[in-house]
């Protein structure tokens, strides 16, 4: 716990996608709110098709992070910012300058029959 999904807009190419992925899970896990960075799942989907208002240049990057219930506001306020810090760094280098990119995150808590099991 938790997962972390990207949908990213097909218009944009991330650079490095597993690089983004561990600094993303590597700032997460630095928050302390979480016993192992093993815990931490992240995923990286485009869609067919989008658009944002009536840009096709424009993209976006909306981030779904879920947690197990319990969890404070200000908590999940702290860690929505430190994912967007994340994007931030990433779309601040000149590959990005051409293109307009939304960033979002939303916080969803799991269920209470959530489970999981490790296969080795």
């Amino acid at each position: 716990m938790p997962h972390i999904t990207l949908e990213i807009s097909e218009n944009i190419t991330i650079n490095n996608p597993k690089m983004l992925l561990i600094k993303l899970n590597q700032a997460l896990f630095a928050t302390g709110h979480f016993r192992q960075i093993n815990d931490i799942k992240s995923r990286i989907y485009y869609p067919t098709l989008s658009l944002v208002g009536d840009d096709w240049q424009a993209g976006f990057v909306a981030v779904t992070l879920k947690l197990l219930a319990g969890r404070t506001t200000q908590i999940k306020n702290n860690l929505a910012e430190t994912v967007l810090n994340v994007l931030q760094d990433e779309f601040a280098q000149d590959d990005y300058d051409k293109i307009s990119v939304q960033c979002s995150v939303e916080i969803l808590e799991l269920s209470d029959n959530y489970q999981k099991m490790a296969v080795s």
